[in-house]
């Protein structure tokens, strides 16, 4: 069907309104922001099955200090308010482990894959206090060897297995705008996951059929660094 003058120039308008707003919502006001520094993991609690032989039934596995490292892109909402979506990495080795069974050396990591909501609050035309939550997955590795058991002699455990849990978070930055389009600051954040199960230990020695799961009542760390962000 032709359209007269009048339509088309009213239909190319309407076209690039909608360009426009899509150019807006996609590439607009958006921000990336990468956070780097110690992941400071917190002892917890070893939940095994009481009636299974060599049983990971009590205990507590403790962790060194890591890394942690986090990458958020920013999609505004509305005023000082975005929809945040957060992966990246945390990285603890494990000091050991307590309770029926004792030692280990390995590690213990972490990607999270979240969604959630950051608000700005300006300080100064340059300083700014952003707050921020979030809610999602934990893909959760765990290498761990030279377990040795408490109530059989010569039975060892090792753990190499991954396991899904639900994660949360909360955190607040403190940012410092050096042009428009970037700024550096500091960070704190929260995380924890629900119970983590990362299934039956290889066991050996004496008593090497033991079915008992290896599941831990939490994963949860407070991490600090910097941050670095950019705006387009």
């Amino acid at each position: 069907m032709l359209l007269d003058d009048d339509a088309q120039e009213d239909k190319s308008g309407s076209n690039d309104g909608i360009g426009t707003d899509l150019d807006d919502f996609f590439f607009s006001g958006h921000s990336i922001r990468f956070e780097v520094g110690g992941n400071f993991a917190f002892d917890s609690d070893i939940q095994g099955d009481p009636s299974s032989g060599n049983s990971f039934a009590s205990g507590t596995i403790k962790f060194d200090t890591g890394v942690d490292f986090l990458f958020t892109w920013g999609i505004p909402v509305w005023e000082a308010l975005s929809l945040e979506l957060s992966t990246g990495f945390a990285y603890n080795s494990v000091k050991t482990l307590e309770g029926t069974w004792n030692g280990g050396q390995g590690n213990v990591n972490g990607v999270p894959l979240v969604i959630g909501l950051g608000y700005a609050i300006d300080v100064t035309d340059q300083l700014s206090i952003n707050l921020n939550a979030a809610v999602g997955a934990q893909f959760s590795y765990a290498d761990i060897t030279g377990i040795t058991s408490t109530g059989a002699a010569g039975t060892t455990a090792s753990i190499n297995a991954n396991a899904i849990s639900f994660r949360y978070q909360v955190g607040v930055t403190l940012d410092w705008d050096f042009t428009h389009d970037f700024g550096l600051g500091a960070y704190v954040r929260y995380a924890g996951t629900t119970e983590t199960d990362f299934g039956t230990p290889d066991f050996t020695g004496p008593n090497p059929s033991a079915t008992s799961q290896f599941k831990l009542n939490d994963l949860s760390s407070v991490a600090v660094g910097l941050t670095a962000y950019i705006n387009f």
